[in-house]
């Protein structure tokens, strides 16, 4: 009996031990759970899941471009064929990576949507290629000239960088910039590829052009507000008739009617038609500086004012006859004299605005 109490009361006293051990266990279960849900993917509702990449550089890149998943959520697209929108976002990340200098990227697709298992974007970028040589064909002349001799040092400069989009289109710019400068106003890319070699893991860069005939500077025609006089169209110009074309001369021009202060908008180009001496024409178009521009609108709102009180004072003329102030000589010539300068100042700066907006 004694023995049958005892193991009763031994029982109750190891019931809270018990009761505390399960719910050890299940706050260590719902952890456990928590930690599993929160490691899935934010994008994995979709079935997609977009597998990381050893470069973490590129992997942050990869996911701020990696928009699959939200045009699987969008419900126009439900129930349909996803495989075109599966192919592009294949091919969006592939060129991407090759942006960066992964030439031998690959993206791989394991899985299907609304499968047993997520769908499965796995990039694999392989290794980043860097610029071994650089050919441009299409050049005037031979290798003994200055523009072979400076492309050849420009492509130098670059030869060992990351074969990156943004560095072949740096060289690319650069090699045309060089070449508007050796007078080839026309020149311009006509191909461009890249040739990785795998076993150096370089890559190189032919650029064909066109560079078209050497040209001269002829005539440069000034249009819109112009406020310039003959001699100081001169004195800013940079270059006279006949002098080689480059790139840095309108530059410079442009520098100098920008640090003029007169004009709000300055765009120069170049004509498609050639003057009578077969040179190129410059076209400067300008537009009024902000504070010209606020003044010609406050001349514009006192010209209808002017002309508004010369009414008036005719008028006061007419009404003037019918009184005995007629007789007064100073009055008839003070209200003539009133409503000559009125009309006289309102025509002034109609014609003032008109004349601003002639070509020079």
């Amino acid at each position: 009996m004694y023995a049958g109490l005892r193991q009763s009361f031994k029982t109750i006293l190891q019931l809270p031990k018990r009761v505390f051990a399960r719910r050890r266990f299940l706050t260590f279960a719902k952890m456990t759970a928590f930690l599993v849900l929160s490691s899935i993917p934010a994008w994995s509702d979709s079935g997609v899941v977009l597998e990381p990449v050893q470069d973490s550089k590129m992997a942050s890149i990869l996911v701020e471009n990696f928009t699959l998943p939200m045009l699987l959520d969008a419900p126009s697209l439900a129930d349909k064929d996803l495989s075109i929108e599966i192919d592009a976002e294949v091919r969006k990340l592939e060129n991407l990576m090759k942006s960066y200098g992964y030439l031998d990227a690959q993206v791989e697709v394991h899985g299907e949507i609304n499968g047993y298992t997520p769908l499965k974007i796995e990039p694999k970028p392989g290794q980043q290629y860097r610029i071994g040589w650089v050919q441009v064909i299409g050049l005037p002349g031979d290798e003994t000239t200055v523009l072979f001799q400076t492309l050849q040092d420009i492509s130098e400069n670059f030869v060992g960088n990351v074969a990156s989009g943004k560095a072949l289109r740096t060289l690319q710019n650069r090699i045309i910039h060089e070449m508007r400068e050796a007078s080839f106003a026309w020149v311009k890319q006509v191909h461009t590829d890249i040739v990785p070699e795998p076993a150096t893991l370089t890559a190189g860069y032919r650029l064909r052009v066109d560079p078209g005939a050497a040209m001269v500077f002829g005539d440069v025609r000034f249009t819109g507000s112009v406020w310039l006089t003959d001699i100081e169209a001169r004195s800013i110009v940079p270059f006279k008739s006949g002098d080689p074309f480059s790139q840095t001369a309108l530059d410079t021009l442009y520098t100098a009617l920008e640090e003029s202060g007169m004009f709000r908008r300055i765009s120069i180009s170049l004509s498609n038609e050639l003057n009578a001496a077969g040179h190129l024409v410059v076209l400067v178009d300008l537009g009024d500086n902000a504070n010209d521009q606020a003044a010609g609108v406050e001349g514009q709102g006192m010209s209808p004012a002017l002309i508004i009180f010369a009414i008036i004072m005719l008028a006061l003329r007419e009404a003037a006859r019918l009184t005995p102030l007629w007789n007064s000589k100073t009055l008839r010539w003070g209200l003539a004299l009133c409503v000559f300068v009125s009309i006289s100042i309102a025509l002034a700066m109609v014609a003032q605005r008109f004349i601003s907006f002639l070509p020079m």
